[in-house]
């Protein structure tokens, strides 16, 4: 093909990925904020959580549907105390309060986009250096839906039939979205959408970086504010530890007694993780003191006593790769502040007497945990690194998209080496990078780390850029560092939402306050704009025709055989197994078997009647059986050669009943049709176990 013809193509090409855009973006934002609306909704229907916690969180959305800003604000002071208000305060577990909170964050961001939108006051004009953080937002939450898509057919194809499953996962998403999320093998009778559920939280972590970008770089009054109340949620998390040390105490005979044991062991109680708790302290302790070094004289004692309860939190918990990231971050203070000639201000003699008792007890505590406790961390490294062999072994068997979304816990047994797993059947990544790219593959661990490269990169280069140092971006920049330093190894802080809404949330503020759309909309308002542009339209038309294919590939690993739809658990009399049929039942049967025997029994025909099964054989009519007394009846059907690799047989049963309408005193809400034995020369799984 001549090189013009290639040019012509390509133009043309571009052309239509540019087109594409508008009404991309458009049909995405819709679908995006319909179900955070339908997600924030279904809190109401959770009968376990207190209409006073209902009202809470309603009123969070009413807030952001006045003013997203101010929503905003609010999650960001309340996600670390979310999982204490569910466990501790109003008794509202396996509720998710934290994502309650963000979801009424974005139901009325949402409402408000729509009255913009429409409304005889336009919207403020998202700033055109946004893109930069918007392709690999967009990208990063189509590789995590596609996976869940695929994800999605796998476990319908083991639970039951495309459209009764559909149902199920409206009903879930409507109205049991904050209930308990199911079992995490997808083939067990109680399986849930756990899966859907980490889709929607990843997507949750890019949409809230877009978030405080935007607002922050729309209003740079917005910037101070989130720090304080990012901080205060944090304190107010951190001071929770205390409040456990304490009750530990007072619960002793001899309270002073006991005290030194107890102050040798880690305290936390805002989250369940004692390391993912470290995440947060480290990052909001270099935002407090980022603060006070340009507050006046009364504000600068608040924010350095705000670090110190931080500080002393970390001490308290002692995680050991924490206590490391802030030794780091502080060197990397010391020299930053050594090369650019930075003057702070001293924050009062009492403040410092203060802060340097809690830097020796901080030193004290790091030198034990790394050192005089040196066994127990090799002991830690040694699993890290085993753990780091699971992932990068998980990646290796899918590199281009992943093993699948939530699925690494799940498939962690298959690639652990045989001494983690002599100790543990299952495992997580302890590393989100590694966990990303192990689930997601290359589709989505580019978008991720490119999300938070761009965000970084944008703020270090504003930084180095302005000649007086921006101190609140500096303490921005050491909390995500000494962040990111402990997901490497202190558990999952960007995969429990007290720890992973406060840093998504920074990383865009930091972003949003480097950035400042006067001085950035030149620079991506031709080329580079285009090219953002037709990345996302491209990604996401790549990532959407991938499914079909990766749903395909994965129909191959399922064996049939083991599947059945519309029978009930399996029972056993002492004399006979079988499950009760529904109304309609669905069997498998290997292509190879060239007949089949299905006991079938009706034992209540005298109440309920005679029974009638229509069988269906690959979809077409084969037999016609009636059930008129209570013994078994083995109805026997030859099976003519075919190419597939399974057959189906479909069971219509007439008329179904239910024990409750029925049976004196019974309680059982089934419905029922007939009793299946275990079928003859077919497959006899579904009958073997439960």
């Amino acid at each position: 093909m001549p090189a013009t013809a290639v040019t012509r193509a390509a133009s043309a090409a571009a052309g239509t990925l540019e087109r594409l855009y508008r009404p991309g973006a458009a049909v995405g934002s819709a679908a995006a904020a319909g179900l955070a609306l339908l997600l924030f909704q279904a809190l109401f229907w959770a009968e376990h959580v207190s209409w006073p916690l209902k009202t809470g969180v309603a009123a969070v959305a009413a807030i952001s549907c006045a003013s997203p800003a101010s929503g905003l604000l609010v999650v960001a002071g309340l996600s670390p105390l979310g999982h204490v208000l569910a466990t501790r305060v109003a008794g509202a577990y396996p509720a998710r309060i934290t994502e309650a909170l963000a979801l009424a964050f974005f139901a009325g961001h949402a409402v408000w986009s729509i009255r913009a939108r429409f409304g005889r006051r336009p919207a403020p004009a998202v700033p055109a250096a946004a893109l930069r953080l918007t392709a690999p937002a967009v990208l990063f939450g189509a590789a995590a839906l596609a996976s869940c898509l695929v994800h999605y057919h796998f476990v319908q194809a083991l639970q039951d039939r495309p459209w009764p499953f559909l149902q199920r996962l409206f009903e879930f998403l409507a109205r049991g979205y904050h209930d308990g999320l199911g079992n995490y093998e997808p083939a067990a009778g109680d399986a849930g959408f756990r899966f859907v559920y980490a889709t929607a939280f990843a997507v949750e972590g890019a949409a809230l970086v877009l978030a405080a970008y935007v607002w922050t770089a729309r209003d740079g009054s917005l910037a101070p504010r989130l720090v304080r109340m990012t901080v205060a949620g944090a304190v107010g998390a951190a001071a929770l530890s205390f409040y456990a040390l304490a009750a530990a105490a007072l619960r002793e005979t001899d309270p002073w007694g006991a005290l030194p044991g107890l102050l040798d062991r880690r305290w936390t109680l805002f989250t369940p993780k004692l390391n993912t708790a470290a995440s947060l302290l480290v990052l909001a302790a270099p935002l407090a003191i980022g603060a006070a070094s340009r507050a006046t004289k009364w504000r600068r004692a608040g924010w350095t006593a705000a670090a110190a309860v931080l500080v002393a939190a970390l001490w308290l918990n002692g995680t050991r790769v924490a206590l490391l990231a802030a030794v780091l971050v502080l060197g990397g203070t010391i020299a930053c502040c050594a090369r650019y000639r930075v003057r702070w201000r001293a924050p009062g003699r009492p403040a410092t007497v203060g802060l340097v008792v809690l830097a020796v007890g901080l030193a004290a505590t790091s030198y034990h945990r790394l050192v005089v406790d040196r066994d127990r961390a090799l002991e830690s490294l040694h699993y890290r690194v085993q753990y780091t062999e699971t992932a990068l072994r998980m990646f290796a068997s899918a590199p281009a998209f992943g093993v699948g979304i939530d699925q690494y816990y799940l498939r962690s047994e298959q690639f652990a080496p045989r001494e983690l797993l002599s100790d543990y059947r299952r495992v997580s990544a302890h590393n989100p990078f590694l966990q990303t790219a192990a689930e997601l593959g290359v589709t989505g661990l580019a978008p991720f780390a490119w999300l938070i490269g761009a965000a970084l990169w944008a703020a270090v280069t504003a930084l180095r850029s302005r000649p007086p140092p921006d101190r609140l971006l500096f303490g921005m920049l050491a909390g995500l560092a000494a962040f990111l330093i402990t997901t490497a190894s202190a558990g999952h802080p960007l995969a429990i939402e007290v720890t992973a809404y406060p840093f998504w949330i920074v990383l865009g503020l930091a972003a949003g306050r480097a950035g400042r759309p006067a001085d950035e909309s030149p620079a991506l308002g031709t080329a580079p704009a285009r090219r953002l542009r037709r990345c996302i339209v491209l990604g996401a038309v790549l990532l959407a025709c991938s499914v079909p294919a990766r749903v395909a590939l994965q129909n191959r690993t399922v064996d049939f055989r083991q599947v059945a739809y519309g029978l009930h658990d399996l029972e056993d009399n002492g004399v006979d197994r079988y499950r009760w049929t529904t109304g309609r039942v669905t069997l498998f049967v290997d292509a190879s078997a060239r007949a089949v025997e299905l006991p079938l029994r009706a034992p209540l025909v005298e109440r309920t009647g005679p029974a009638t099964v229509e069988i269906l054989l690959d979809g077409r009519p084969a037999r016609r059986t009636e059930l008129t007394g209570t013994d078994w009846t083995r109805v026997r059907l030859e099976l003519p050669p075919s190419a597939r690799r399974y057959r189906t047989l479909d069971l219509t049963i007439t008329p179904t009943w239910f024990p409750a309408a029925l049976l004196p005193g019974s309680t059982d809400p089934r419905e029922l049709g007939v009793m299946l034995g275990a079928p003859r020369n077919g497959s006899a799984a579904p009958f073997v176990s439960q």
